[in-house]
């Protein structure tokens, strides 16, 4: 059959199930059982539900494989033949009993590992899997207990992310058709057309899944299509793959469920150790909470649709990444290098919110900790540095050689010995980071760069008649730099931002927080903000500064100390009333006029008005 006829009926046959199943289960879900009943703390719709309809995944896919198997590709070539898809039904099969059992009576998480396990174990088995994952072979048992590692991790993270009309099933489809592409490149005919049956499968759900939906895929769904893709893009890297490749396809096939659940884990890891300190009420790691990606975006006003898009976005673009690092390495790399850094900041300014102020509060009230944490710090820069030789070589220096040299003798002592010497030269483990300043972090940057520059010079040193090593020496250099800038300065960084944004986004502080306007934004307000930073260190969140107002309408719509300048004082009523203001510092001097008025405005409003003086500082 020709490739693209078979292309194009898997596809269309695919979809054309998954539609008539959903639409038949949806008729037929609620003689079983099988409802989801509205909750006021985590679901978005009002009305009572179908759930469980990701068993109308499962038999599109399966069905539409049992086609390619016996008339599409008789003489099937590529690594998902026949015996992975029996064994992958019956494992399959399990975890869709363990799903539906959840969905209709509801179990619990060590249930649900347990029959995750199982079913791994079962395709492992029947399946006589023989999956060479690194450059080095190791033995079946750490293969088998990497490939369980390697489904659990994927399955429960598409498992937390199914919280929004259409959500898991879009960011399945688009993995999906990523893995499509990726097999077509290499040449693996069969395995594409396995990919493609799962992506319009899940299109064909989708249609009756996104937002408002008429349907839940459920723990049955979800499971399955984690397990589906795991399973699959484990015979991606079949060739042997480096370490680095390995990573790279996890995010590939589920950047945004992977991203949610660390996220996940660390938020309740860190609240339950706040506990006692805390008194809040018990937190399980494996339980449930209101603090996923989706549920941040629904508080920033976003609707259902717009924030499967915009993941979705995010899931399409990390595909893309992953596709052009199969057909070019060297690209991938300046991309991802690019879309790291956006990354970074978008996360730290917008979505960690959560996570870095849960963090903080824990690093504040408990001194011991956090003189632990300064403790491990050398252990944690070596480890750091360690793993930024390791990533340089791997993306950068892979081919990189010098004749008459130990070459990975001379690679690790040229280029951790200069970084982690400076560092130390540089004194930075006498000191106490959560009471550094901006200029510990300056000299902090300085070693991390002198010491990168020592290691460039004495490569160039050693390169000095192969020219040809230069520029991956220099790139190399580059690479090594960045991944230790950004490591070492930002896991002593945590504090310091959390303890600005407890002072500026409402994402950061706590509920109960005291609503507050300054009035004046110039050096008097400033040293106003500065005196509150160190005021309310040990209670961050009880302070939410809203912005400043000045007379000044130069400064009106600007920026200062981080606060935002609303206006003056004829629009302090509105102001009040828009941000719930609760009291009012002046902090500098105003006319008799301005006075008379913001004192009848304050009583008239019942807000509290407050004077600061700097020279008591």
């Amino acid at each position: 059959m020709n490739h693209l006829l078979a292309y194009l009926l898997t596809f269309s046959i695919s979809i054309c199930m998954s539609l008539a199943l959903t639409a038949l289960f949806i008729r037929v879900a609620p003689s079983l059982g099988l409802l989801d009943h509205p909750s006021e703390d985590r679901q978005t719709h009002t009305k009572i539900t179908p759930l469980a309809g990701g068993v109308a995944i499962f038999f599109a896919f399966n069905l539409t494989c049992w086609l390619i198997y016996n008339y599409f590709l008789t003489r099937f070539n590529g690594y998902l033949t026949l015996d992975w898809w029996a064994a992958f039904f019956v494992a399959s099969s399990i975890l869709l009993v363990v799903g539906l059992i959840d969905d209709r009576f509801g179990v619990s998480p060590k249930v649900k590992l347990l029959g995750q396990a199982i079913a791994t174990c079962t395709l492992y088995y029947l399946s006589n899997s023989d999956v060479n994952l690194f450059q080095t072979d190791f033995s079946v048992f750490w293969t088998f207990i990497f490939i369980l590692i390697w489904n659990l991790a994927i399955i429960n993270a598409f498992n937390l992310i199914d919280g929004l009309d259409g959500l898991c099933s879009g960011l399945a489809t688009i993995p999906a058709i990523g893995l499509t592409l990726v097999f077509i490149l290499r040449g693996s005919f069969g395995d594409a057309l396995i990919c493609l049956a799962l992506a319009g499968a899940c299109l064909g759900f989708l249609k009756y899944n996104f937002y408002p939906a008429k349907v839940f895929l459920g723990d049955t769904g979800s499971m399955f299509l984690g397990f589906a893709l795991a399973n699959i893009s484990l015979h991606v890297g079949s060739e042997k793959s480096s370490l680095f490749a390995i990573v790279a396809m996890v995010v590939f096939i589920a950047g945004v469920p992977i991203f949610d659940t660390f996220l996940a884990i660390w938020r309740r890891s860190i609240r339950k150790l706040l506990l006692n300190q805390s008194g809040r009420k018990d937190v399980r790691v494996m339980g449930a909470d209101t603090d996923h990606l989706h549920h941040r975006l629904l508080k920033l006003d976003f609707s259902p649709q717009q924030i499967a898009l915009r993941l979705y976005a995010v899931s399409t673009t990390i595909v893309i990444i992953g596709t052009l690092y199969i057909v070019s390495k060297s690209q991938a790399i300046g991309l991802f290098l690019i879309t790291f850094t956006g990354l970074i900041y978008l996360l730290t300014r917008y979505i960690l919110h959560i996570e870095i102020w849960e963090t903080c509060r824990l690093l504040v009230v408990n001194n011991q900790l956090r003189i632990n944490i300064n403790n491990w710090l050398k252990y944690f820069d070596f480890f750091w540095v360690l793993l930024a030789v390791w990533v340089s070589n791997t993306i950068v220096g892979e081919h990189l050689e010098i004749a008459s040299f130990d070459w990975k003798a001379i690679n690790l002592l040229f280029w951790l010995a200069p970084t982690l010497g400076f560092l130390h030269l540089s004194k930075i483990y006498s000191k106490i980071w959560q009471n550094s300043f901006f200029k510990d972090y300056v000299f902090l940057a300085l070693s991390i760069l002198a010491g990168s520059s020592i290691s460039l010079g004495l490569f160039l040193f050693l390169l000095m008649d192969q020219w040809e090593n230069y520029l991956l020496i220099v790139n190399r250099d580059i690479v090594f730099c960045f991944i230790s800038l950004v490591g070492i300065m930002g896991v002593r960084l945590p504090y310091h931002i959390a303890r600005e944004l407890s002072f500026t986004k409402s994402g950061s502080r706590a509920n109960n927080a005291c609503n507050i306007l300054i009035y004046g934004a110039g050096k008097h307000g400033g040293l106003y903000l500065q005196n509150l930073h160190l005021k309310y260190t040990n209670n961050l969140g009880e302070i939410h500064i809203a912005g400043f107002i000045d007379d000044n309408k130069v400064l009106h719509g600007q920026s200062t100390y981080g606060s935002p300048v609303l206006g003056g004082i004829t629009a302090l009523k509105e102001l009040i009333k828009q941000f719930d203001i609760s009291r009012i510092i002046l902090t500098t001097t105003i006319s008799k006029q301005n006075v008379s008025l913001l004192k009848e405005i304050t009583e008239s409003t019942k807000v509290e008005l407050l004077t600061w003086d700097s020279s008591c500082v």
